[in-house]
């Protein structure tokens, strides 16, 4: 039986030390979507400050802001693709941690069963075995 115990315990402990590892996982995803989400929003603040400033403008500050708005919306195109994978990363990553979820808790509730069988089946030695003990000066132990 102690083997068992031992299995059940040591299951536990995996289990739980899986979820934690999930959790960090997603955690870790999410930083990283919230990254790509700031980064994406530092480009659209930048072109919409990318205007001409009052005043008068001559051709070259007029190309400059030209070449720098083209190059702000290809950035704004490149991050894209991050975001989607950012975003499927976090959501496989989600689903890892409620699998683990599950996992831990079943394993949990596993564990609590058996030391509720365990404390019956003690019980119940206890119970049987109160009709072989001896009567000590009239009473029963």
């Amino acid at each position: 039986m102690t083997r068992a115990d031992d299995r059940r315990g040591r299951l536990v402990r995996i289990r739980t030390v899986e979820h934690r590892i999930a959790q960090q996982e997603q955690a870790r995803a999410r930083n990283e979507m919230r990254q790509i989400e700031r980064v994406i929003d530092r480009i659209k603040m930048l072109a919409r400050e990318n205007t001409v400033a009052t005043g008068d403008a001559d051709g070259a500050s007029l190309a400059a802001i030209s070449e720098m708005s083209m190059r702000l919306a290809y950035a704004h195109a490149s991050t894209a693709g991050p975001l989607d994978h950012a975003l499927q990363r976090v959501s496989i990553r989600q689903s890892n941690n409620m699998q683990a979820t599950v996992k831990a808790e079943n394993s949990n509730r596993f564990l609590e069963k058996a030391v509720r069988r365990k404390a019956a089946e003690a019980d119940a030695r206890e119970n049987a075995a109160r009709c072989f003990r001896r009567i000590v000066s009239g009473d029963e132990l």
